[in-house]
């Protein structure tokens, strides 16, 4: 009974989560912006993307509508999905590589 509790409890873990999904650079991003400035304008990714800041604010492209931009600026999470990072983030050694359903999108670079 304990066993099936655990493969239970396993399986709920698996089924909130999946893998973060990695960030393209837009086609129309052919260099950076001035800092400060939003790489977003002109909306440089499809109908069906959304737009995240890559390092050197550059534009990329995640491939889900409304997704969430990790702050590794590498990967994405789809809607009503959050980062799963570890390191300090913002920061070099930040990476996300999971997405989980436990809240919101705490990305300030969500466009």
């Amino acid at each position: 009974m304990r066993a099936a509790l655990i493969l239970l409890a396993l399986m709920a873990v698996a089924a909130a989560s999946q893998m973060a999904s990695p960030l393209r650079a837009a086609h129309a991003a052919k260099k950076s912006v001035a800092p400060g400035a939003d790489p977003c304008t002109g909306h440089p990714c499809g109908p069906t993307e959304t737009c995240c800041t890559l390092p050197g604010n550059q534009a990329g492209c995640c491939p889900a509508a409304k997704a969430c931009c990790c702050p590794d600026q590498a990967h994405c999470c789809t809607d009503n999905l959050k980062c799963t990072c570890t390191g300090t983030c913002p920061g070099s050694n930040c990476q996300c590589t999971a997405c989980a359903a436990d809240g919101k999108c705490e990305s300030s670079i969500k466009f």
